[in-house]
C-alpha cells in the first residue's frame, strides 16, 4: 500500500520546525481559554519535557491559584522557550518523532482487544521519551532501552515491548517499516494498513499563520500584563482590586475599562471612578450588553445605534443598545462596545470598554483579573467560613453563660417570692415586690432565649407574634419608668394613646425591651429634671406602607450634630451627652420587628426618637 509521504522520517530534519510553532502555538492558546483544561495543558507541558534537557517544569495542579493561574504561566513560559531554542529544527525531529511514535502506540495497544490502562499509557510516554523522568518500572525501562532493537529479535518478546518498538520504528522509517511490523505483531498487512493510515498521514503542519516573532510578541505582551496588573494582588477587596484595575489598565491597552462586578444577589454592580458608578444590572432578562456577555461566557461586541429619532415615521429595525451602553460608550468615547467576561464557566465579573481594543488583549485581561478576583473571592469565602465558626463559638459559650446565670435568677426571685409572703397585702412594698418580679421574669424570658437559639432575634420573647395592644404596651412600660423614679427625680410622664390604631404584629418582650430602652435615655438626658413625652399614633412610612408610630420625646440637652449620623451604630457611645449604648440594639430590635428608627434632635431643645411598626 502506498500513501503521502511520512513527514516523520529522521532525512527530512528541516520539515519539524512548523511543528514545534505549533506546539508552542497551541500551548499559548490553551493558556488563554476562559477555561483551561488541565488535562490537556499537561499532556502539552509532557510533550515538551523531552527538550527541557531532563529539568523540571514548575508548575501546579489546574485548580490552584487563580484557577490554574499557574498552570497558566508554565505554558507560556514553555512556549517562549521552545521558540527560543538554539537548533529548533533538531528539537523539532525529536519531539515529533516521539509525538507520532506514541500516537501510533495508542492506536497499536487496541490491537489485542483491550483498552489500555493509566498504567500501560505512562509505560509507554516514558518509553517513547514523551517522559524527562525515569521510567516507572522495569517494564518501562525495557521498552525504552528495546526500541531500537532489529525486529525479528522482539518476536519474542513481551507484548508491551514489541508494541513500544513497532510504534518507534513505524514512526521512525514510515510505511517502509510496514510489514515487518505486522509480521512482529502478527497482524494482516493489508488491514493493518488500513487501520493505520490515519494515524501515519502528516502531509503538512497544522495550518497556523502566526509567526514564531509574532508568538514571542504575544508572549511578551502577556508578561508585561501580569507586571502591570500586579499591584491587584494588594487588595483586599473585589471593589478595590476592579477600582486598581480601572486605573492601571488604560495605558497599557490603549482603551478605558469600566468594571462592573456580579453580586451574591444576581446583580451586576458597576465600580470604579465613573459618575455611573453604583448602576446595578439585572443579568436575567436585560438587554443590557454586559448581561449578554454574562449568559452567553464569552466576548460579547455590539455595535452602538441610537435611539429612535424624534418624530420618526418609521420605526428604527436595527438592533439598539440600552440606555446603560449608550450611557457607558459615551464615557468610554467608544462607538462599539464590548463586553469581556471575567472567569468562567461562572463569570463573575464584566469589562465594558472600546471595541477598537484588540481581541487578544482582551483575552490577556480576562486571564489576568480573573486570577486576583478569584483569589479574592476565595479569600472572602474562608473569612466567611471563619466568621460562621467563630460565631458558633460565641454562641455555644454565650448559651453555657446563659445557663449559668439562670440559677442565681432562679434563686433571687424564689427570695423574692418568700419575701412578698411576709408583707402585708396593702403594704407599698409589695408594689415594688411585683416590679422585681416581672423584671426578673424578663430577664429570665432573655436568657432562655439565648439558650434556645443563635439566629437574631429568634425567641427573644415568650409572646406571640400575634396583633398586641401597642397601648396597653407603652402604659406598662411608663408604669415601670414611674415607679423606678426616686422621690428627688424631677421629670414629669406624659402620654397620648392612639386611637383606631392599626393591628400590630409584635412580640411583647421586644418592643418592651425597645419602649424601655428609650425611656430610659430620655431620662438620663434629663438629670435635672424635664419631661417625657410619648405619644402613639397612625402613620405612614416613605414607602406607603401603614402601621403604627411611637414617639418617644425629652426636653434634655439634644445630641451633638456631629454624633448624630452614628447613634444607632454598635460602639458609639454619647451617654455624656444623653444617651448609652443601648441604642445600636434597640435599632436592631425594631428591625427584627419589620419596622424602623429613627432621630431627630438639636442641641439646647430636646431629642425625639420615631418608632414605625408596620400594621399586620
Amino acid at each position: 500500500m502506498t500513501g503521502a509521504p511520512f513527514i516523520g522520517s529522521r532525512d527530512q530534519p528541516q520539515a519539524w520546525t512548523p511543528w514545534l510553532r505549533h506546539l508552542a502555538a497551541d500551548m499559548l492558546d490553551c493558556a488563554l481559554r476562559p477555561v483551561i483544561d488541565g488535562a490537556h495543558a499537561e499532556a502539552l507541558l509532557a510533550s515538551a519535557a523531552l527538550l527541557d534537557d531532563g529539568t523540571a517544569l514548575p508548575r501546579q495542579h489546574p485548580q490552584e491559584d487563580g484557577r490554574g493561574f499557574a498552570l497558566r504561566a508554565a505554558l507560556v513560559a514553555t512556549a517562549e522557550a521552545l521558540l527560543q531554542r538554539p537548533d529548533p529544527a533538531t528539537d523539532s525531529q525529536r519531539w515529533r518523532l516521539s509525538a507520532q511514535a506514541f500516537a501510533l502506540a495508542c492506536e497499536l495497544m487496541e490491537l489485542p482487544g483491550t483498552a489500555p490502562s493509566e498504567a500501560n499509557l505512562a509505560q509507554m510516554r516514558h518509553a517513547l521519551g514523551l517522559m524527562a523522568s525515569e521510567p516507572p518500572d522495569r517494564l518501562a525501562a525495557d521498552m525504552r532501552r528495546y526500541r531500537d532493537e532489529p525486529l525479528e529479535l522482539l518476536v519474542d518478546a513481551p507484548l508491551q515491548v514489541r508494541l513500544a518498538a513497532a510504534a518507534w520504528r513505524l514512526a521512525s522509517d514510515g510505511m517502509a517499516s510496514l510489514a515487518a511490523v505486522a509480521s512482529l505483531l502478527e497482524q494482516d498487512e493489508s488491514s493493518f494498513a488500513g487501520r493505520l493510515q490515519r494515524v501515519m498521514v502528516w502531509a503538512s503542519p497544522p495550518a497556523d499563520d502566526r509567526s514564531e516573532e509574532a508568538l514571542l510578541r504575544s508572549i511578551a505582551r502577556f508578561r508585561s500584563l501580569e507586571s502591570v496588573l500586579l499591584p491587584m494582588a494588594e487588595a483586599e477587596s473585589p471593589a478595590a482590586a476592579l477600582a486598581t484595575m480601572e486605573r492601571l489598565l488604560p495605558p497599557w491597552l490603549g482603551q478605558a475599562v469600566m468594571p462592573l462586578w456580579m453580586d451574591d444577589d444576581g446583580y451586576l454592580t458597576l465600580h470604579g471612578g465613573s459618575d455611573l458608578a453604583g448602576q446595578r444590572l439585572r443579568c436575567q432578562g436585560s438587554l443590557s450588553l454586559a448581561a449578554k456577555a454574562i449568559a452567553g461566557g464569552e466576548l460579547t461586541v455590539q455595535q452602538l445605534a441610537a435611539g429612535p429619532a424624534a418624530g420618526a415615521r418609521v420605526p428604527d429595525t436595527s438592533v439598539t443598545a440600552t440606555v446603560f451602553d449608550r450611557q457607558c460608550a459615551e464615557r468610554l468615547g467608544a462607538s462599539a462596545l464590548v463586553a469581556v467576561p471575567v472567569g468562567a464557566p461562572q463569570p463573575i465579573a464584566v469589562l465594558l470598554t472600546s471595541a477598537d481594543a484588540k481581541p487578544e488583549d482582551l483575552q490577556f485581561v480576562a486571564v489576568h483579573v480573573d486570577r486576583w478576583l478569584q483569589r479574592l473571592a476565595g479569600q472572602e469565602r474562608r473569612l466567611r467560613h471563619e466568621a460562621a465558626g467563630q460565631r458558633a463559638e460565641f454562641m455555644r459559650r454565650v448559651r453555657e453563660a446563659a445557663h449559668e446565670i439562670s440559677n442565681p435568677l432562679s434563686v433571687i426571685h424564689n427570695c423574692i417570692y418568700l419575701l412578698g409572703t411576709r408583707i402585708d397585702g396593702d403594704d407599698p412594698g409589695q408594689e415594688q415586690v411585683r416590679l422585681i418580679s416581672e423584671e426578673l421574669r424578663r430577664a429570665a424570658s432573655l436568657l432562655r432565649a439565648l439558650s434556645e437559639d443563635d439566629s437574631p432575634g429568634a425567641g427573644a420573647a415568650d409572646g406571640a407574634e400575634d396583633p398586641g395592644d401597642v397601648n396597653a404596651l407603652v402604659s406598662e412600660v411608663l408604669a415601670l419608668i414611674e415607679r423606678s423614679l426616686g422621690p428627688d427625680v424631677a421629670v414629669e410622664v406624659r402620654f397620648t394613646p392612639g386611637i383606631d390604631l392599626p393591628a400590630v404584629a409584635i412580640l411583647d418582650q421586644r418592643l418592651h425591651q425597645v419602649l424601655l430602652n428609650l425611656a430610659r435615655n430620655a431620662l438620663e438626658a434629663m438629670p435635672d429634671g424635664g419631661i417625657l413625652d410619648v405619644v402613639v399614633d397612625q402613620a405612614v412610612n416613605a414607602r406607603g406602607r401603614p402601621g403604627v408610630e411611637i414617639r418617644v420625646s425629652d426636653t434634655g440637652a439634644g445630641i451633638d450634630p456631629t454624633l448624630l449620623p452614628h447613634i444607632f451604630e454598635s460602639g458609639v457611645s454619647v451617654k455624656g451627652e444623653g444617651r448609652g449604648l443601648g441604642l445600636a440594639i434597640t435599632s436592631r430590635l425594631v428591625h427584627e420587628l419589620g419596622g424602623e428608627v429613627s432621630c431627630r434632635s438639636r442641641l439646647g431643645s430636646g431629642t425625639s426618637f420615631v418608632v414605625w411598626l408596620p400594621a399586620a
